[in-house]
């Protein structure tokens, strides 16, 4: 039996630099629960630092370690335990107690975040369930405004359309700019009480930023036809990524895809204040 429980520990994976790991996790959420992202920006993954840039976050009041389950020699899943108020969330919810599970990688002699995408696919799976709440009892799309980020590598965005009514809701037809989206997904019918994800690819190579365009929509239900019309923003750059980033508005211009940036992270203050300098003495008449 002795055998067999040392011949299984020597067999189970082990996590090198594991307390290296701990360090840089309980540094990252430290930061991440006084709401400095950009400070909290340096633990994550060179390539994955714009969808973290993208991705929204809960406000944070608390949250402790769970558990730290390896992958392979240079990767784990690390789960942490948290009370987080969620933006979308009913104002009566306040603060949830969540389990959120996340992927860190050795990188260059220290461990660094894995980002997922900022989508509903790779979001959910990371949330431990929750009861879902009804939807508001009207046919609606969201957001109001579609925005295809400039730095995301799949130019993907998508729209939500759910159906708070009791009757299912057929989409008649979309229309879009084919010259430089492509449909890469799209439902039929959407059934009474659920989301569709109507999804839009931009196909362009042009560099200008936060350029426009427009997707219609035709939903039927109970025999009525009814048009949404969406406004498209893509190589979208929000003034929140160009300040992330220090850039100016002409340098956040000239960004082309591919180039590496870096958050501009504030230091914090030291404590120590710059005397003030003595005024000159007086001249006497």
């Amino acid at each position: 039996m002795v055998t067999f429980l040392l011949l299984l520990a020597l067999l189970s994976p082990q996590i090198p630099h594991e307390s290296e790991l701990k360090d840089a996790v309980s540094a990252y959420w430290n930061l991440m629960t006084k709401g400095e992202k950009a400070a909290a920006m340096k633990f994550v993954l060179p390539n994955c630092q714009n969808d973290f840039v993208n991705r929204g976050e809960p406000k944070i009041r608390t949250w402790r370690l769970l558990s730290v389950k390896p992958v392979s020699d240079t990767e784990a899943v690390v789960a942490v335990q948290m009370e987080a108020l969620f933006k979308q969330a009913a104002l009566s919810a306040g603060f949830q107690s969540v389990e959120k599970r996340e992927t860190w990688v050795w990188d260059q002699n220290s461990w660094k975040l894995k980002v997922a995408k900022p989508s509903i696919d790779a979001i959910a799976p990371l949330f431990s369930s929750t009861t879902d709440r009804p939807l508001p009892k009207a046919l609606q799309i969201t957001p109001s405004v579609l925005r295809i980020q400039f730095f995301s590598n799949a130019q993907v965005g998508r729209l939500h359309i759910k159906n708070g009514l009791p009757q299912a809701a057929e989409l008649v037809s979309v229309r879009f700019d084919e010259t430089r989206f492509d449909l890469v997904e799209r439902p039929s019918l959407v059934e009474a009480g659920k989301t569709a994800d109507l999804a839009l690819r931009y196909k362009g190579t042009e560099t200008d930023k936060n350029l426009e365009s427009q997707v219609t929509l035709v939903l039927k239900q109970e025999g009525q036809e009814k048009l949404y019309q969406v406004p498209v923003r893509y190589n979208y750059f929000s003034d929140g990524a160009r300040a992330l980033f220090g850039l100016t508005e002409e340098q956040a211009r000239n960004v082309k895809r591919g180039d590496k940036l870096r958050p501009v992270v504030k230091q914090p203050e030291t404590g120590k204040q710059t005397p003030t300098p003595l005024a000159p003495p007086a001249k006497r008449p």
